[in-house]
């Protein structure tokens, strides 16, 4: 896992930036692609509601949302086993 974590209101203030910049201004401050940046609008909104369901602060992390469900179940699975 890597920086910061993240609450509720931080990932919805996250949002409002996306919004007010725009693809192109997300693409530039954020170094990545058009159509990776076309997500995170909707992937910031969905961690935001998670974060506040879990009344948790979310940890960014190297790999995306599937990469890191996929960690936690293999954790998961070793731990049983």
């Amino acid at each position: 896992m890597l920086g910061p974590r993240f609450g509720g209101r931080k990932l919805d203030s996250l949002a409002e930036r996306i919004v007010l910049g725009g693809i192109s201004g997300v693409t530039a401050e954020a170094d990545v692609t058009e159509g990776r940046a076309e997500t995170l609008l909707g992937g910031t909104l969905v961690l935001a509601e998670v974060a506040r369901h879990l009344d948790a602060r979310l940890e960014i992390g190297r790999g995306g949302l599937r990469e890191g469900a996929a960690l936690a179940l293999a954790r998961l699975e070793s731990a049983a086993a």
